[in-house]
């Protein structure tokens, strides 16, 4: 494997990161060692599932992590993924009218931000997602300079951002003059992100699918009409209209999600929904 990698170019590495004389962060160095591997990706599998193996993965450059065991239709389909961004960063710089715009199923926020920071883009990358919510994010020579969403500003709204999977992007390539709001580097913000994921995912587990709708208990809406709630919890409380789902409760939620995510599981534990 290492012979092929020096003597050729490929797109994609898949690499077990356990191994008897080679573990995957070794491979992984030497791959980035060769110039000609700029971009190459590589793709660990592991039965290590615990966020510091992610972490660590992410930070020294692999593109994706693979929990085993998992199907191998599932890994094909990983691959692809993994595919079709490399072609969608081939045309970032093919959009005319200096804009790039596209499908967040097709590029991911987390993978617009690593891409538009290696590129050293300038800019604004404004995001719809598919239940009509709209955040921008600001890009001065790679770097996050400011974010916001409807109700969230800074580090906060990049969290509530890197969830939306479904909806449109546009990045306008244009001088910027904002003040700078983050206190961490893009890399932090992003293994920031995947240790928020991780937490977000354990709590989804002890709850219905985010398809189910989610509604209020009689007996609570007794409880919670006898109390005198503030303006905060009031708006919180009608998202559980009956309509909506779990999925879009968190997402029409102003608050982040871990914190709207500890709040339904708490409610839901208890009972009242």
């Amino acid at each position: 494997a290492l012979s092929l990698l020096n003597s050729h170019v490929f797109d994609i590495v898949l690499c077990e990161l356990s191994a008897a004389s080679i573990d995957g962060y070794q491979l992984l160095k030497e791959v980035q060692r060769n110039p000609n591997n700029d971009l190459t990706h590589v793709i660990f599998l592991s039965i290590k599932s615990d966020v510091w193996n992610r972490v660590k993965s992410l930070k020294l450059g692999a593109k994706d992590f693979i929990v085993k065991p998992m199907h191998v239709s599932e890994i094909v389909a990983r691959v692809n993924m993994v595919q079709n961004r490399i072609e969608t960063y081939r045309d970032m710089n093919v959009e005319s009218d200096n804009k790039f715009t596209g499908r967040l199923e097709d590029l991911a926020v987390i993978d617009l931000i690593e891409v538009l920071g290696a590129e050293k883009k300038t800019g604004i990358l404004n995001l719809n997602n598919e239940n009509g919510h709209s955040g921008q994010i600001v890009f001065n020579r790679g770097r996050i300079m400011s974010a916001a969403t409807e109700s969230l500003r800074a580090e906060d709204a990049i969290y509530k951002m890197i969830y939306w999977n479904r909806g449109r992007f546009s990045m306008i390539f244009t001088e910027v003059q904002v003040e700078d709001e983050f206190t961490i580097s893009n890399m932090g913000l992003l293994l920031q992100g995947a240790k928020r994921m991780d937490l977000r995912n354990e709590l989804l587990k002890q709850l219905p699918s985010l398809d189910a709708v989610v509604i209020t208990t009689a007996n609570f809406k007794k409880i919670i009409a006898q109390k005198d709630m503030n303006m905060e919890l009031k708006e919180f409380m009608k998202l559980f209209d009956g309509e909506r789902s779990l999925g879009r409760i968190i997402d029409d939620s102003h608050e982040n999600e871990i914190i709207t995510l500890k709040r339904i599981v708490k409610l839901y534990k208890l009972g009242f929904l």
